[in-house]
């Protein structure tokens, strides 16, 4: 029998969950205890953007970035919650490409680019060695002890790390936190920084713009979905449309098959035996 799926509410997200993750980090106060937990040191007043747009071309959409910070010296930090497992170091990359790309384009030179830090939260290993930390800067491979100045660093922070006497104990609590499910992320867990966020997560969850904002969201990702799978139906259909007519070289009738369910295009390239 069909159960219909319950729709989540704003009440049932955590910390990780993309909406509530934004939501805690676009506090300046936050995101700004955050970075120095986890950079090990004090800085300067920072900005916060929740979801910055950056759109280096007009051809493609506009990349969206979770939460885009900067400080007083002009470094820059892009934190993102994980939740894709696959690819995490070329996604960093991207990230990173992303980021450079914004700043050439409102006219500042190379010379002038400013440090960058891209901060991965995975909620698995994406490394796969046990680790809650890893932290990723450019060496070189004949000269380890060379400090190869290009200003791009990457960290990826797990909540399945093991070597908690590596790891500043902070940073343990903060990491089982995110992992926590929904009734166990309202626990004590012995740290001040999770106290502050555990209250901006309840005060998030008690708003009514929130709450407006994060259905006017949702509505907004469903409709991305839908154009999406429509969009992908459509070049589905053009390419069956054109093994049809390499193999029936019948192009009177392209119009006609474009204007068909996929469904009935399937169904001619099946009795054509075409294989799709």
């Amino acid at each position: 029998m069909y159960t219909r799926k319950t729709r989540r509410t704003l009440k049932d997200q955590t910390i990780k969950d993309s909406f509530m993750f934004e939501a805690v980090m676009t506090d300046g106060d936050n995101c700004k205890e955050l970075l120095e937990m986890v950079l090990g040191r004090r800085l300067t007043e920072i900005s916060v953007s929740k979801e910055h747009s950056i759109d280096n071309n007009p051809d493609y959409k506009a990349s969206r970035l979770d939460i885009f910070a900067s400080d007083e010296e002009g470094t820059r930090y892009n934190i993102e919650m994980q939740v894709a497992t696959e690819h995490t170091e070329l996604r960093s990359r991207y990230y990173h490409s992303q980021m450079d790309m914004d700043i050439l384009l409102a006219g500042t030179d190379y010379e002038y680019l400013p440090e960058s830090y891209v901060i991965f939260i995975c909620d698995y290993d994406p490394l796969g060695y046990n680790k809650y930390i890893y932290t990723m800067n450019t060496h070189c491979e004949e000269l380890p002890e060379l400090k190869y100045r290009d200003g791009v660093h990457t960290i990826f922070l797990s909540t399945k790390g093991n070597n908690t006497t590596e790891v500043p104990e902070e940073i343990i609590k903060f990491l089982r936190y995110v992992s926590a499910g929904l009734k166990e992320s309202e626990q004590d867990f012995g740290s001040d920084f999770v106290t502050k966020l555990q209250r901006s997560v309840k005060w998030i969850k008690r708003s009514r713009s929130k709450e407006r904002e994060y259905m006017v969201l949702d509505e907004i990702k469903k409709k991305e979905r839908r154009e999406g799978l429509e969009e992908g139906i459509e070049i589905g259909k053009e390419n069956i449309v054109v093994q049809l007519l390499q193999k029936t070289h019948d192009v009177k009738h392209v119009s006609e098959l474009l204007d068909m369910p996929i469904e009935a295009i399937e169904r001619i390239a099946q009795n054509n035996k075409l294989h799709i």
